[in-house]
Order: C-alpha cells, then structure tokens, then sequence
C-alpha cells in the first residue's frame, strides 16, 4: 500500500513539532529549509536496507508524503517498516487512521485533504523503493515478481522485478522493464525529470552481481544503457558496478552527471558518470582511505564518508569543480578529522592463485592485511575471508575486527576468487581452493568467518558467526533456497516447483564443510542468532553436536538475534568471548 498525505500546513508541524508524541516505529524527523522540506527521515527498527526499499518517498513539490505500508488494515501496526507484501497500492488523502490522527491531527489545526484511490495490483506482485513522477502525477515503483512464495530479499540483488508506473489520476499501471529475467532497483529521477536512471542486473544466479546502469527517457519511453557490465578487468581497471542502492540524491545540478560510490576491487571508490555521452572517471581521494561512500549529491556538493582499516569514519563535503567533474575539492565537517590510529598499519596485497583454471586463466583476488605498526617479535595470524560468498571486504574501518589488533593479532581479509568488485568473470568462478602463501611473521593460524568454513585442519582455533555447515539440509528451511541450489553448482535458474534428487543433495554435501568433519581438529567457537533465517541455528549446532562427540574442543553461544549479530550488546560479547577463544589457543 502507498498511503498519500497532501495539503499539510508544514509550517504549523514544524513550530509544534516538540508538542506530538511519536509512536516508536514513527518518528519522523522533516529537516526544514525555509520551511522547504527536501526529506523525511525515519527513525525506526529497521535497517538501511529495508528504509532503502520500504519507507516514505516525499513528493517533488514538498507538499505531499507518501508512505508505503502492507495493507490497509496494518496501517497501525506498520505503516511500511519491515514486510512490505501486499495485493492492491492504496493511495490515501486522509488521516482516518488513528495512528495519524495521534501523530499529526493535534486540535483539528492541521490542513489536509480528503480523497481515497485504489489501484489493483497483480496478486504475484509486491512493492517499494517508490518515487514520485514529474508534478506529481504519477509514482514509480519496483515490483517484486514471488510467485509462487517469496523469497527473502535481504542481501539478494538477483530477485526477479521490474519497474512500473501509476498514474493517479487514471489507475492505470504500465511495465516499464518487460524484460521478465532482470533485477532493478534504485530509481533516481534527474533535477528537470526528463529520465531516471536505475540499476539493472540478471535475475537469478548469485546474489550479488555487477550491474548495468540503464536510464528512462519519460518522454520517448525508451530504456538505454549508461555502464554496462565488465567481464574482465585487468589490473585496476574500472570492474563494473556492485553497489546495493543508489543514493536518494545523485545527480549533479545541471542533470548531466551522477555520483556514487562502487566495490573497486578491495577499495570502495567515487564514481562520476557523464550519462548522455555514457562515460566514466573515478573520482580522485586521498589513498590513505580505503572506503569512500558517497551519502548525499546536491547543490553540486558532495557528502561522503571516508574510512580505512586504521581510520575512523569521517565525514567530508566537496565541491564539484565545474570544468574537471571528477575533482572535488574535500573538506572535513569535522575539525577533529580524521581520526587515525597510528598503531596500525594496512596494506592491500594482489595475489595469483597457485591453483590454475582453464576456463577463468588470468583471474587473481586480494587480501588485506592488518597489522600492529612496530612489528618486533612474531604475531598470530586471524585469517578472516567474507561470507556470501559473492560479497567483498572493502577496506574500510572495521570497528567489530580492528580489537584483534589491538591485541596484538595480525588480521589478513581475504577477497577470494568469486568476491565482487573484481570483474563478472570473477563472481561466476565460485571460490574452488583458499590457499595462502604469506610474506609475514606469524607464529600461529587462526581463523574468524561468517559463513564458509574450509581448512578446519590448518588452524589452531576458529570462531564462526552463524556458519553454513551442510548446504544439502538447508533447502527446506533457509529464506533462499535458491542460494543453495547456484552455489551447489546446478545453474542460475532455480525453479521453485523442482523436487531436490538424491544426487543434488549429493553433490551440496560433498561441497559442504561437514564433509571435512573427521579432519577437524582446530578448536571451535560458535556464535549462533536465535533468530537467524539465512543460516538457520540448527545448522551451527549440529556442528556442535558432532565436534563434542569427536571430542573435538567446541563451544557454543546463543544469541537472541540474527544473521549479523548487529545487536549492540550482542557485538560486544561475541568480540570478547572471541577475543578470549583466541587467547586461550594461541598462547604459548
């Protein structure tokens, strides 16, 4: 459902805002601009994500809201934050709903509209990431495609969708991608709205690819592609863009250009992209940061956030220079910037893999390596490669890792073969064998992981934070079965009506972790969420159950949480009871 709040009295809101008791799951904060409001920001329990895909999308006069919730009977309850499925769009003129009448409706002084439209949706459809169209008139929208069941979302830019508009006045719905194997996602519409841009990729296959940057013409209804996909990238040439989102605001003020930040191999770089000649320049930063993410283009400045593995997260703003588009000119908003940590130091380190393959011959992958400055005797070593597995570490300021080397540990992230940020070549060539040959001192192998677990025998501990243990028993239970059925190596195009054989389940154990159960003998600590619907608990303890009957040294903690552990208290106690786990078995 779109819920549509037009004619407030903005102004009257603002001078009595302090006056309104918000709802916890509304609170809804208008940053004021001459009483000119360019956004509305929610606080709520949900994360970036799903307020990327699901939250309000203010209107291009500033005089209307509108709110995407799940139906109209659950407007109390939710009012768009979390699931976000439903059969019809609802578009609202009213504050009927007593969650608004608490939240707005102070005395009958505020000013607003009554009207009510219904548009009928497809049943196999559900909605978000909403803009609203040129004056007003319509609002665009991705349509998930989850017939016959959905399928989770979250961290998944290969579920099937497509863009679609809804005119207001007529109801009537138009496909903007007919194409029914792609994923869209991100619609940003230029200053004059003539076109909008927006991410493309395939549906299906890994669940996180490179994507093509394509662009609407609203006037000639057309669709073009800006970027397109890069197969192979040689050295630190561009490797096409991985990116979850867009940011809400992108374009420069003249609309000729678009900004945001990418996956640059091991490095997560500024991009400036001239859309009507469809060229690309990477924009210059100081290369003492690692990560810089572009939050917010307008008025031709840019606010970013920069980072590397020994600097905190700062916040800059530039100014577009307007002869050269890929020179900014950064400063810091924050006098005491950067903050750096001169007892760490950080390199990136390309390595070849020792392993040939015929088929992806000239493919390498990275690790960055992070280490104590003064290095006078001999450290562990935490090997600690990304979960997904199509994901990447860039190299930005770890805050829930960078304790290990506080204490003295050595970290090495590795981006294996099949990381993004590296080339499509690299994301379809699936990580076969991780074998690292370090120019370090290092006296003892440690490892720390999110998912995957290889090499069980070649540490002396591991710690494992909601660990995929045996692909062939996740099938019925995981939000995305699909998952198991790329990365168990049957192709991109999962159908939800097969019956899994005898021999699909067959070839997902054998590239499994726990068909290398009888060679684990590295002490194990498992960090399991309660609440985990990626890599349901039961896959960790079952691990645990089998190590302690193999008298393997294994513990295992629980947490009322899910698959990233996120939870403030939950974060701190499994870095120290890691942090602990580590001391015990790598002491001399």
């Amino acid at each position: 459902m779109i819920t549509r709040i037009i004619g407030l009295n903005w102004k009257y809101l603002i001078r009595n805002f302090r006056r309104y008791r918000f709802p916890d799951q509304l609170s809804i904060f208008l940053l004021d601009r001459s009483y000119r409001f360019n956004e509305v920001i929610k606080k709520s329990q949900v994360d970036s994500q799903n307020f990327q895909q699901f939250g309000t999308f203010y209107s291009i006069s500033e005089m209307d809201l509108g709110i995407q919730n799940e139906n109209t009977h659950d407007i109390n309850e939710r009012l768009g934050f979390g699931c976000f499925h439903s059969d019809d769009i609802v578009v609202l003129k009213f504050f009927a709903y007593s969650l608004f009448k608490k939240v707005l409706d102070h005395k009958n002084q505020m000013n607003f509209i009554l009207e009510n439209k219904i548009c009928k949706l497809d049943r196999d459809i559900s909605f978000g990431q909403a803009r609203w169209g040129p004056n007003d008139e319509t609002i665009i929208f991705i349509g998930w495609k989850e017939f016959p069941y959905r399928l989770g979302v979250w961290a998944c830019r290969n579920r099937r969708s497509a863009l679609y508009a809804i005119n207001l006045e007529s109801k009537d719905i138009e496909c903007l991608t007919p194409d029914d194997n792609i994923c869209v996602r991100s619609p940003r519409f230029s200053p004059n709205l003539d076109s909008f841009i927006y991410l493309e990729n395939s549906g299906g296959g890994p669940h996180f690819k490179g994507a093509k940057l394509r662009k609407y013409d609203w006037k000639t209804k057309k669709n073009s592609t800006v970027v397109d996909l890069v197969e192979n990238a040689s050295g630190d040439e561009f490797p096409g863009i991985y990116v979850d989102y867009l940011p809400a605001r992108c374009w420069s003020e003249d609309g000729k250009y678009v900004y945001f930040s990418t996956i640059w191999r091991s490095r997560e770089a500024i991009v400036c992209i001239d859309v009507e000649n469809r060229q690309l320049q990477k924009v210059h930063t100081d290369e003492q940061f690692g990560s810089c993410d572009v939050l917010d283009v307008q008025y031709n400045m840019i606010v970013a956030e920069f980072s590397a593995p020994n600097i905190e997260p700062c916040l800059v703003i530039g100014q577009i220079d307007a002869k050269n588009r890929a020179t900014i000119g950064w400063k810091y908003l924050d006098s005491n910037a950067p903050v750096i940590h001169s007892d760490i130091k950080w390199d990136i380190k390309r390595l070849i893999p020792t392993v040939p393959n015929k088929k992806y011959p000239d493919l390498d992958y990275e690790i960055i390596v992070i280490s104590p400055t003064k290095m006078q005797e001999k450290y562990p070593l935490i090997i600690m490669p990304h979960g997904g597995p199509h994901s990447c570490f860039p190299a930005e300021f770890l805050s829930r890792r960078i304790g290990f080397v506080k204490l003295g540990y050595i970290l090495c992230i590795v981006n294996y073969r099949g990381s993004i940020g590296f080339g499509e070549a690299n994301v379809n060539h699936f990580l076969e064998i991780l074998e690292l040959k370090m120019l370090l001192m290092f006296s003892k192998l440690l490892y720390i992981a999110h998912m995957c677990g290889q090499y069980p025998d070649f540490y002396k501990a591991a710690v494992l934070l909601n660990p995929v243990i045996d692909v062939s028993n996740m099938m019925g239970i995981a939000d995305i079965p699909d998952w198991n059925w790329v990365e168990g190596g049957f192709g991109d195009n999962f159908d939800l009506s097969t019956i899994v054989k005898p021999d699909h389940l067959k070839a997902m154990w054998e590239k499994s972790p726990i068909s290398h159960i009888d060679k684990v003998r590295a002490p194990t600590l498992l960090l399991l969420g309660k609440k985990d619907l990626r890599v349901p608990m039961s896959q960790g303890l079952k691990y645990y159950q089998l190590l302690k009957a193999r008298k393997v040294p294994v513990r295992v903690y629980q947490y009322d949480d899910n698959h990233q552990l996120l939870k403030t208290k939950h974060d701190g106690d499994h870095f120290i009871q890691a942090a602990l786990w580590f001391y015990k078995y790598s002491s001399p």
